[in-house]
C-alpha cells in the first residue's frame, strides 16, 4: 500500500487525523469522493455513514464494472433516479441486502445510518467467508452470542477489522451505534490491506 499523500485530499480531514490514512486511501481508491463545498471537498469523518453510502462504498471497492442495474426497482423508497440507485441495486442483486419488509414492499431506508452490527453483516456477506464458526465465548462484553450479528461481529474481530475499544467493563463494541465515516475507512482498509 502506498503511502499516503502528504496534503490531505480533503478539507476536514487533516494528515494527523487518527484515521487519516484510512480516508486517504478511501480517496485515492475511488471508494470515496467527498462532497464538494465552497470551502473544498469534505470527508465528513465524524458523520454517520448512511446505508446509501455504504452501498456506494461497497460497489466501488467490489462490484464488476460490467454490472447493469435493473429498470424496475427492487426497492419502494429507492427510486431510480437515487444517487445511489445503482450500488443499492447491485446490493439487493448480490444479496448483501435484503431489505426491511413493510406492508407496500421491501424498503431499504437508503438515508438511514447504519449501525456497526448492520455493518459487519454487509461487510461479512461481501466477503462470504466459507466454514467460519465463531466463538463459543464473545470478543465483546457488549455483544452477546444471541445478537443477530453475532457471527459477523466476531468474524470481523477475529480477522483483524475490528478490535473494539476497550474499557473497565471488557472490550466493547457498540453494535447499535451508528458507524461514523472515519471508522468506515478503517474498517474497509483493513479489510482490503489487512493492515
Amino acid at each position: 500500500v502506498a503511502p499516503p499523500p502528504s496534503k490531505s485530499p480533503f478539507t476536514d480531514v487533516s494528515t494527523k487525523h487518527r484515521f487519516y490514512t484510512h480516508i486517504a486511501w478511501m480517496h485515492t481508491t475511488g471508494i470515496a469522493v467527498g462532497t464538494k463545498t465552497n470551502k473544498g471537498t469534505v470527508y465528513g469523518p465524524d458523520a454517520p455513514v448512511n446505508r446509501g453510502a455504504m452501498a456506494a462504498f461497497l460497489y466501488r471497492l467490489d462490484a464488476l464494472k460490467s454490472y447493469s442495474a435493473p429498470a424496475r426497482t427492487p426497492f419502494i423508497d429507492v427510486e431510480a433516479s437515487h444517487l445511489f440507485y445503482k450500488p443499492i441495486s447491485w446490493m439487493a442483486d448480490s444479496g448483501l441486502s435484503v431489505g426491511v419488509s413493510t406492508s407496500k414492499g421491501l424498503a431499504y431506508a437508503p438515508s438511514e445510518p447504519v449501525n456497526r452490527g448492520a455493518m459487519a453483516a454487509f461487510i461479512y456477506r461481501l466477503e462470504a467467508p466459507s466454514g467460519y464458526t465463531p466463538p463459543k465465548v464473545s470478543p465483546f462484553a457488549d455483544v452477546p452470542t444471541t445478537n443477530k450479528f453475532y457471527r459477523p461481529i466476531a468474524w470481523m474481530y477475529d480477522v483483524g477489522i475490528a478490535s473494539g475499544t476497550a474499557t473497565s467493563n471488557g472490550r466493547m463494541y457498540h453494535p447499535e451505534s451508528p458507524v461514523n465515516r472515519g471508522a468506515m475507512a478503517a474498517f474497509l482498509y483493513r479489510l482490503e490491506t489487512g493492515g
